[in-house]
């Protein structure tokens, strides 16, 4: 028999706090492969031989990652009706995270590990199928784990605070992640610059296995997460959550935005090496400023969303992204030094990265509690389910593009590619902040 809401209790800060480990868990897990692959398999060209080339056509490394991203996009929405119709006794969401944790985190290494030392059709089928796997055992851990926020939140302000907790904890696994140029140059004081890099993921995906872990311990989902499983079906679930206007404007926002992040998270080695002709390790010594920096913002950022709401400030912060992205498109071309420009663009993107790391899961979190109230149905894993969805949709898109556009140039002789992956992302930015126009804040 399910718990009524009088027997649910209200999650103290210590529970919050071991629930969002697995944020920086997964964050940390995912970072290589979705930062770093480019790095690995198409190397920024400034004159230094890092890595040897291992596949035979560098075109396929886009579209290899923009497919299987796109294909596992549909399996989320099945994984999240499935979770919500859960009645497993662990907990309809932790049932699907134990499961999928330690793939998840083994394939975010193994994606680095080609079997062959040298440009070959085998290495280019390994990274297929790793990455395919890599997806689906993300889409089993992730989608269940985000709905917990909008369960285990039982109040607007609860989810707020929710929101900031894993908010915090994802830039700690992506600062951790960042360090991955340091830990590289590290290594290659006793080996190779490939076998440096691959040592460097390796420490990431056991430490990220251990954080993922956490929230399946210690978060009683049971006591805590205000919840009955879904009696919906999955093509029906889809439909309704669907048929949410908020849900759709957001959605579709969303999107464009995580195209633009795909750009920039994917092109900040070849901007800070090409464009601003800078080590690769100014990356990882800049990583804990930023981290501090958007720490501290956390607090404001939150006293604003309750003050003016939060699509306001997802909307100025569409605004200032666009000008960031733009910035970037002209770095190496402006009368000031090269740090200068790395510090002004840094000042530029500190409050939006604040805002989007924060609300845009409490935004979702509270439209799927608002359509619980109303339909009587609980199924936050589908409402997080299509959002991640049309995220990957958006992310292999990008992927793809991303990847061709450094076929035109991406080089200190020839930076035309590089540069035009910031243009695009700033026209994106652009196109948000329009849809979300069509958002209404209740």
């Amino acid at each position: 028999m399910n718990k009524t809401p009088t027997t649910i209790q209200t999650p103290p800060t210590r529970i919050l706090l071991l629930y969002a480990v697995g944020q920086m868990g997964w964050s940390l897990a995912a970072f290589a492969p979705s930062s770093l692959l480019n790095y690995f398999y198409l190397p920024p060209e400034d004159g230094k031989i890092l890595f040897p080339l291992l596949i035979t056509l560098p075109l396929l490394i886009g579209l290899i990652n923009g497919v299987t991203r796109g294909l596992d996009a549909f399996i989320d929405p099945y994984i999240a009706n499935l979770s919500d119709r859960s009645t497993a006794k662990i907990g309809k969401r932790k049932a699907f995270m134990l499961i999928a944790f330690l793939p998840f985190a083994a394939l975010s290494f193994l994606i680095f590990m080609p079997p062959v030392a040298h440009p070959s059709t085998l290495n280019t089928v390994w990274i297929g199928i790793m990455l395919f796997g890599f997806h689906l055992f993300l889409s089993m851990y992730t989608t269940p784990y985000t709905a917990l926020i909008s369960e285990l939140g039982h109040t607007k302000s609860a989810r707020l605070n929710i929101s900031a907790y894993v908010s915090l904890a994802f830039a700690l696994g992506a600062a951790i992640g960042n360090q991955a140029y340091s830990l590289q140059s590290y290594f290659e004081q006793s080996m190779p610059p490939m076998q440096a890099f691959q040592a460097a993921v390796g420490i990431f995906a056991l430490l990220s296995a251990v954080f993922m872990l956490v929230p399946i311990l210690f978060v009683d989902e049971k006591r805590y997460s205000l919840s009955h499983p879904s009696e919906q079906l999955p093509l029906e679930a889809i439909k309704s959550v669907w048929a949410n206007k908020n849900f759709r404007a957001f959605a579709l926002s969303d999107c464009i935005y995580w195209v633009a992040l795909t750009f920039i998270q994917s092109g900040i080695v070849y901007y800070i090496t090409v464009l601003l002709r800078l080590d690769k390790n100014l990356i990882s010594s800049f990583t804990p400023v930023v981290l501090i920096l958007l720490l501290a913002l956390y607090y404001p950022v939150m006293r604003l969303a309750v003050r003016y709401g939060k699509k306001q400030l997802l909307q100025i912060s569409f605004l200032l992204f666009a000008f960031a992205y733009g910035f970037v498109a002209l770095l190496g071309k402006l009368p000031l030094s090269t740090n200068t420009q790395a510090l002004l663009l840094l000042a530029i993107i500190l409050f939006p990265m604040g805002v989007f790391s924060i609300l845009p899961n409490a935004v979702v979190a509270d439209i799927a509690d608002k359509d619980a109230q109303k339909t009587g149905d609980h199924k936050a894993g589908m409402f997080f389910g299509i959002r991640i969805l049309i995220m990957k949709l958006g992310v292999a898109v990008a992927n793809m593009s991303f990847s061709w556009l450094l076929l035109l140039g991406k080089s200190t002789d020839n930076d035309l590619g590089i540069r035009l992956t910031a243009a695009l992302a700033m026209l994106g930015c652009l196109a948000g902040f329009a849809i979300f126009r069509n958002y209404k804040e209740e």
